[in-house]
């Protein structure tokens, strides 16, 4: 671990014993295993996986889009809903680009 870190081996060593002092880490027969993920500011932890909070908002507004087309197919089409449509799905997209930089900056 130390080599692939390009860490002196004392360094790994005292951050692996402390981070199992705290409770985040255990050994087990394979090596050491999580055993409480540390929670992250903008992101969810969901079945061990980090989603960021901005992909969740993502998923709200495109929901809000295809709730805004589901009315213009049954109601009719008006000015008020296609703005409704524009202003959610690049809402929708932006929430979804900026939540895939944060997860590239967190597996970086």
């Amino acid at each position: 671990m130390a080599r692939d870190l390009n860490l002196p081996v004392s360094t790994v060593h005292y951050n692996l014993k402390r981070l199992e002092s705290l409770g985040i880490l255990s050994r087990s027969n394979n090596g050491y295993v999580v055993s409480r993920p540390i929670p992250l500011q903008g992101f969810f932890a969901i079945r061990n996986r980090l989603i960021p909070r901005m992909i969740i908002y993502s998923i709200f507004f495109l929901g809000f889009t295809i709730g805004s087309l589901t009315t213009i197919v049954t109601s009719g089409f008006s000015v008020d809903k296609l703005l409704a449509i524009t202003v959610s799905s690049i809402s929708s997209a932006i929430f979804f680009l900026e939540g895939l930089n944060m997860r590239r900056k967190l597996t970086k």
